[in-house]
Order: structure tokens, then sequence, then C-alpha cells
């Protein structure tokens, strides 16, 4: 999931790039009667005017792909002027819905300091419920994530690891 959605990023002169093709994103989709079938077919097509107004329609009723999508589309500037503080906003919405993609995608923008407020321990976070939910491709940058923090940052994310895990009635590995 999360690797075919953000395939690689790339460090270049001090720059982060992000590589996260839209078509991948949405051709593996299966079709939904939510509207998301709508959202695929005009990313699909390039036609980022009307996936903005798709999107922004689903993501605003709650759907976490759509917010994903949006969230994606402003990190990148895909349609949309570059916006990486109103992209992580839109990726956070769709995490809080346990979005294994949003989450991934927050680790790594918080763990490359390109989030906003960006901090090693919510990288780590954000990983470990991703990798919770399933997302095992995850798991390199959790690890490397967690052997960065101190011992007090691990026990404070390890608290919030746990409240959502309870929040959730997710069991935790």
């Amino acid at each position: 999931m999360l690797a075919d959605m953000a395939r690689i990023l790339f460090l270049r002169k001090s720059k982060v790039l992000f590589w996260l093709p839209l078509v991948a994103l949405c051709s593996t989709s299966p079709a939904a009667a939510d509207g998301t079938l709508e959202l695929d077919k005009a990313l699909n097509q390039k036609n980022y005017l009307s996936a903005l107004r798709i999107g922004e329609e689903l993501a605003s009723n709650g759907n976490a792909r759509a917010q994903y999508v949006l969230g994606t589309m402003y990190v990148q500037g895909n349609g949309v002027p570059k916006d990486i503080p109103g992209g992580v906003a839109w990726l956070e919405k769709s995490a809080q819905q346990n979005n294994p993609d949003a989450l991934g995608l927050l680790s790594l923008l918080h763990y490359w300091g390109v989030a906003p407020n960006s901090e090693k321990v919510k990288a780590w976070v954000y990983a470990y419920k991703a990798f919770a939910l399933g997302e095992e491709k995850i798991s390199e940058l959790e690890a490397r994530t967690l052997s960065e923090l101190t011992k007090d940052e691990i026990d404070a994310g390890a608290l919030q690891i746990k409240e959502w895990g309870k929040k959730w009635n997710i069991e935790l590995p």
C-alpha cells in the first residue's frame, strides 16, 4: 500500500522531493459507491480541477481516502498550489480515521522534518500506528525512528500509542 503510493522519498541537496504518483494511488482502488470512483477517474485522467472538487466534497463529509488524496495533492502541489501545512492537515484528518497510508505518509513527513512542527516522536507514533494497522512496509522507518529517540521520548510516544489502542480497541503488537 504505502510503498506503492509513496514510492520513494528522495533527499537531494537538502531538499526533500516526494514522488507520490496519484495515478498509482487510484488505479489500484476498487470501485466504490461513496464517490471515490469519480475521484479515481479524475485522477487517472490527471483532471486535477475535477479531482479537487470531488475530493473536497468527499473529504468534507469525512471520507478518509479523499482526505488522504487531498493531502497528497497539497503536499506535492498537484493541481493545486503546494501547501504542506494544508496537506498535512488533510492527512491528519485521514489518519484520525486510521488510514494506514495517511499514517505512513505523516510518519515520513515528520521524520524528514517537512511537516509543520515535525518531531521524531510523532514520526515514530504514526509509523507504529500504520504498522499496527497492517502496513508492514513501514516497519523499517518505525525501527529507525525508534532507535533515534531518547527514553523520555519513547515513554511519551508509548503513552500516546497505548491511549490510541484503547480508544480504537486495537490489539497492539
